[in-house]
């Protein structure tokens, strides 16, 4: 038997990354000029594999084939698409202050 103590410094990235996930739909996860990444918004790597494993969040090369991570709300959005479209030439258009995917044929996937 073994047991796992995670400190309070342990929990704090993860306790960041799902604040980040309950309002926004997507995270790059290198650095990006104009788009959060990982390490921009309090992650960190470990913090992001658990999340995948438990499935709260999704990992995707929807943005232009770069790593992206995903919320299980937003993964739920694009899911039907993924295999019926191109998502790698998708952009990201800002709408009256939100992010919205627009897709090459015009479709917008709005981020959660």
């Amino acid at each position: 038997m073994s047991f796992v103590c995670e400190t309070h410094q342990e929990s704090i990235p993860i306790e960041l990354l799902k604040g980040y996930f309950s309002r926004n739909g997507f995270l790059l996860c290198n650095e990006c000029r104009n788009m959060p990444s990982l390490f921009n918004v309090g992650g960190d790597w470990n913090s992001i594999v658990q999340l995948i494993e438990e499935g709260q969040v999704f990992y995707s090369k929807l943005y232009k084939g770069r790593v992206t991570y995903l919320s299980r709300e937003f993964y739920a959005q694009v899911k039907p698409y993924r295999q019926r479209m191109e998502l790698q030439h998708c952009k990201v258009v800002d709408v009256e202050g939100e992010k919205w995917f627009q897709l090459q044929n015009g479709l917008r996937i709005k981020s959660v």
